[in-house]
């Protein structure tokens, strides 16, 4: 049985692989926002994962040698295209039907549905205007 790589451990494995790397590097890589790269850097950094140097603003990581990451490519531990794809597909769908919903006043299904297609998102910047627009919808059905 193999053990399921986190974003966390793809993010150390990255630095391993890419020594030096700045929060914008992991930020542009795991297309994710810099605050969320932040995050997950701290959360190496308390591990005893990473260290950094450098100045502020412009800090570098680098992995510890003692710390312990599998041995597997970071690109092996990604989804297949199919599967990407697939993901893709069934997320706008359900976007369609929620825009459907929201256009004939029920903004609590359509915040329902959007809810759901939360779940295929494999960008983070997505996530969050799916986030945003099911909070509007939310809003919407308060008021009527």
């Amino acid at each position: 049985m193999t053990k399921q790589i986190t974003k966390i451990m793809r993010v150390a494995m990255f630095v391993r692989d890419n020594p030096g790397s700045t929060l914008n590097d992991i930020a542009v890589e795991f297309e994710i926002d810099q605050n969320r790269s932040s995050e997950i850097i701290h959360k190496l950094v308390a591990r005893g994962a990473l260290v950094r140097s450098g100045k502020r603003k412009s800090y570098r990581y680098h992995v510890l040698p003692d710390y312990d990451l599998p041995e597997a490519e970071l690109h092996a531990a990604q989804t297949s295209p199919e599967e990407i794809t697939a993901s893709r597909i069934k997320s706008e769908t359900l976007i369609n039907q929620a825009d459907e919903l929201e256009s004939r006043g029920l903004c609590r299904r359509a915040a329902t549905l959007l809810t759901e297609a939360l779940k295929y998102q494999r960008n983070e910047k997505e996530w969050w205007r799916i986030c945003q627009r099911r909070k509007s919808c939310l809003r919407s059905a308060m008021r009527t």
